[in-house]
């Protein structure tokens, strides 16, 4: 779980962040997938993704049909069905759904005023208001001095709408929980992408979405896992702690749930939730995003894997920040020395502090001799052309 319960401060500041409002979306093409519209709200995203993936959709459409996807839920009036054992928390004139109890996050969400990993809410503002620097701005000039080639594929149009002057920065929320970060994101004036993988997570954040409607033309959900390659699974969470899923997949519910208890050593009571979609991130989004946010409890590998297409600057993404829950209890030690020498491969400085550093040295990492100071530590990443 990314961040921690910490009440030392109970606000933080967007002032320094002014962000054009972003414009609704348009209609997209759907061709072949027409008959999806009129029953679209009932049907899995993952259904309409890939319908539109083999129906030849961009990923700007297939983002349009999320939006789409989500607007006519609300107009179903679909948040305003009875859900016993859930609240709406307000922090201003943003409204967040939650679970009533049972869920760390939420519990804390429920004092006044809200808070949720301050620290970490206040690096995301701070990363996100780094989108106009010069030194970004001299950074992706760089970048995409080195992507002519993939840039030469790219129509005029699709170039304006991926890197557009007037663009709001783009923020990606993977496991999203009843996205506080996400939200905090898009109340500064930021686009979000919502990506999570659990039922009852979606159900709260569509319905946090269609509460706060002056947020909407700036949020994305996309309601799938992702992992390195599409697959249907499985979600288990603790008793205590409902919404913080562990995605398990190549063996069933009950064999992960024994799993996962056995690795905690029996201190947890965990029970399988639900079946889940897991697709490839680099299926689905190929724009420049300014803050990526992952939180997918021990499932890190393989995110990032089906994200190599986005991280990857070779390949045309730019991802320039992101902060990373790195849950080492859940992963083996060649597995959590895999992910960091990763994340330096595709061109990241890692820290355990801030995106201000202090550094892990890239030498170290390499060679596999860098220390992890923390045991469950959250890492900050920033791209290693920023200097």
């Amino acid at each position: 779980m990314l961040g921690s319960n910490d009440s030392s401060s109970s606000t933080y500041s967007n002032a320094q962040l002014t962000i054009t409002p972003v414009t609704p979306p348009t209609g997209p093409q759907l061709r072949h997938i027409k008959a999806l519209v009129s029953n679209l709200s009932t049907l899995a995203s993952a259904v309409v993704l890939d319908a539109a993936a083999a129906d030849g959709q961009s990923h700007q459409q297939m983002q349009q049909l999320m939006q789409l996807q989500q607007s006519m839920y609300c107009a179903a009036g679909k948040h305003l069905e009875v859900w016993p054992d859930t609240k709406v928390i307000t922090a201003g004139n943003l409204s967040v759904h939650v679970y009533a109890d049972n869920d760390y996050v939420s519990k804390s969400l429920q004092n006044t005023p809200p808070f949720w990993d301050i620290n970490g809410v206040k690096q995301l503002l701070w990363a996100l208001n780094q989108s106009k620097s010069e030194k970004q701005q001299a950074a992706a000039r760089q970048l995409r001095a080195t992507q002519s080639a993939a840039q030469a594929s790219m129509t005029e149009q699709q170039q304006q709408q991926a890197s557009g002057p007037d663009r709001p920065p783009l923020m990606v929320d993977v496991g999203a929980h009843v996205g506080w970060y996400g939200f905090s994101a898009a109340v500064a004036g930021a686009r979000t992408a919502f990506f999570e993988a659990m039922p009852s997570n979606n159900r709260l954040l569509r319905r946090s979405i269609c509460s706060s409607a002056w947020l909407a033309d700036r949020i994305t959900l996309y309601a799938t896992g992702l992992s390195n390659k599409s697959a249907e699974c499985s979600i288990i969470s603790e008793d205590l702690n409902q919404g913080n899923g562990i995605t398990i997949c190549d063996q069933d519910a009950q064999q992960g749930v024994q799993a996962v208890t056995a690795m905690f050593k029996d201190r947890y009571k965990f029970l399988a939730r639900d079946k889940i979609t897991v697709r490839r991130l680099d299926a689905m989004l190929s724009e420049e995003v300014q803050v990526m946010k992952i939180d997918v409890e021990g499932h890190e590998k393989q995110m990032v894997q089906g994200a190599e297409g986005l991280l990857s600057t070779s390949n045309g993404g730019i991802v320039w920040y992101i902060m990373a829950n790195f849950n080492r209890e859940m992963m083996s030690k060649d597995d959590q020395l895999w992910y960091l020498q990763f994340l330096d491969r595709m061109g990241y400085k890692i820290s355990e502090k801030s995106f201000q550093g202090p550094f892990y040295d890239a030498a170290a990492v390499k060679d596999g001799t860098v220390k992890v100071e923390h045991h469950h530590p959250d890492l900050y990443l920033v791209r290693k052309e920023l200097g």
